[in-house]
This record gives structure tokens, C-alpha cells and sequence, in this order.
């Protein structure tokens, strides 16, 4: 069986970093870069199905050559392959990333392609559905947990809705799958994965190799154009309105605790039984009453 894996590179947010007002983008001297989360669990969940049933794991990521880093990182967990996408020529937008992953993997022909189902950047979750339609396969969205059919012929996928409830959907193989971060826990690169990753030679495509003509780039570039961009609106401070009645000190102690009451509460001291039979009978007086 071969499975292809989509990653992203994303912002490692427990860093911090300054922010460019005009461009309203992270500075790049400040950032440091990391897997997507859902993007590591795609992998962790491939590679458990390498275990069980064999076969290989191939790893694509589109982006700058800084990208490589976080191929690599794939390789390191056990991934046979790495595949880098430069998408200079085409506009950043996730249907034009979509096409540039789409056509990469048609051209190694996988029983199965694993996305995680949005990045901790944009998350827009547009590009597993535009990769599924680009490719016309059938695609599971929001998946919590998979598994292969004794015949290797159906995946049969656990679809997180609202609410907590939870759908079980059997397709076809070839099939799309986008997986919700946090469902798996991403094993840890062991030493020689780490060196043999050091290693590794990723292939590297573009616009050309992949063979996009003028007709297709100017029709995905011509899907969207960004109109502005503005950062979230600040969040309102809790407001409080002094009482006429108030004294001199009370409304002094409100401004100075920003609204926040004073909240009553009884000390209680002595031996463990005292307290417990003095706790009981504030729960029957005050609670149970």
C-alpha cells in the first residue's frame, strides 16, 4: 500500500514573536517554524498503517526551501520518502496549493493521501476538499480514528460532528482523508531516524515539472484575490458602575479592584475530624438544606 502524507509548515506559536503592523504579518527574525499539528497526526496515523499492512509512506510538503526542515522531520518518524513543491509562481492561496499537492499525488498513483484537516496558521481547511475534487477522489473530512479492511480494497473512517457525536463512513480506496489534530499522539524520532534523515535527498518540483500549464495557472490564480486584511477587534474591558450610595472607600476599593467583589470566605482550623464534622455541617446548612 502507498499512502502520501500533505504537511505544512506553520508558525510554532510557543515561541514569541513581533509583528509588522503595516504588512500585518510575524517579523521572520522572530519566528521559528514546526510541523502542523493535524499534519503530525496524518503521519502518525500512516505510518501505523505502514505497520499493520505494509507497504510505503511519502511525505509532501509546497512551500520555500525552509520547508525541507519539516520534511525531514517526516523522514525522521519514519517516513520512506520526502517530495518539496515550490509554489513561487502560483498566488499563496490554499486552491493553488491544492492543485500544485494534487498533481504531485497523481503522479505517484497512492491507495490512500492523509491531510490533516486544517493548519494552526489560516485554518481554512479548504485544501484537503480542493485536492480531493482536483484529484476526483472520495474524501472523509474531520476524521477521529481509520482502518483498512481485511482486503485492503475500503477505509473505514470515524467522522467527528457537532456536538460530540460521531459518524462511521466505509469509501473506496483511492480516498482522501483530513484528520483532527490531537487524535493520535505523534511517536518521537528515534536517533538513527534523526541521522538518517540528516542525510536523506528530498525531491524537489515546481510549476514545470509538474507539468501546469498557463491555462491552469491563470485559472487558479484568478479564484481569489485578497481584498484587505486587519487584525481581531480588542477585547472590551469589564465595566462596573459606582452606586450613589456608596461610600468614599467602597467606591475607591471598587476602581481599585477594577469592579471585582470581595468574596466572603470562613477559615476553618483544627483537628482533621473537627474539620470534617464542622465541613459537614456548613454542606447540610448552606447546600443540602
Amino acid at each position: 500500500m502507498k499512502i502520501v502524507v500533505c504537511i505544512k509548515q506553520v508558525i510554532d506559536v510557543t515561541f514569541p514573536f513581533a509583528l509588522d503592523q503595516e504588512k500585518i504579518e510575524p517579523l521572520e527574525a522572530d519566528i521559528f517554524y514546526t510541523v502542523n499539528p493535524a499534519d503530525l497526526c496524518a503521519m502518525e496515523a500512516a505510518l501505523s498503517l505502514r505497520e499493520s499492512n505494509g507497504g510505503e509512506v511519502i511525505v509532501i510538503g509546497c512551500g520555500p526551501e525552509r520547508v525541507e526542515k519539516a520534511l525531514k522531520t517526516c523522514l525522521a518518524m519514519g517516513a520512506d520518502q520526502a517530495m518539496r513543491i515550490d509554489a513561487a509562481r502560483l498566488k499563496p492561496h490554499s486552491q493553488a496549493k491544492a492543485l500544485l499537492l494534487a498533481r504531485a499525488a497523481a503522479g505517484l498513483s497512492p491507495d490512500l493521501i492523509l491531510c490533516g484537516s486544517r493548519s494552526l496558521d489560516e485554518g481554512t481547511g479548504e485544501t484537503p476538499a480542493a485536492m480531493a475534487e482536483y484529484l476526483g477522489l472520495p474524501q472523509i473530512t474531520s476524521v477521529m480514528a481509520l482502518a483498512l479492511s481485511p482486503d485492503g480494497q475500503t477505509v473505514r473512517a470515524e467522522k467527528k460532528l457537532e456536538r460530540g457525536r460521531r459518524e462511521t463512513i466505509e469509501c473506496p480506496l483511492p480516498a482522501l482523508l483530513s484528520l483532527e489534530a490531537g487524535v493520535l499522539k505523534p511517536r518521537y524520532a528515534p536517533l538513527t531516524g534523526l541521522l538518517n534523515a540528516h542525510a536523506a535527498q528530498i525531491d524537489r518540483h515546481d510549476v514545470n515539472s509538474l507539468e501546469i500549464n498557463n491555462t491552469e495557472k491563470m485559472a487558479v490564480d484568478s479564484l481569489r484575490r485578497q481584498i484587505r486584511q486587519s487584525l481581531p477587534r480588542p477585547r472590551p474591558k469589564k465595566s462596573f458602575s459606582l452606586e450613589s450610595g456608596m461610600t468614599a472607600e467602597e467606591r475607591m476599593e471598587m476602581m481599585m479592584s477594577g469592579g471585582m467583589k470581595k468574596s466572603n470566605g470562613d477559615l476553618l482550623e483544627g483537628l482533621p475530624g473537627d474539620l470534617g464534622k464542622k465541613l459537614s455541617g456548613i454542606l447540610q446548612e448552606k447546600v443540602f438544606k
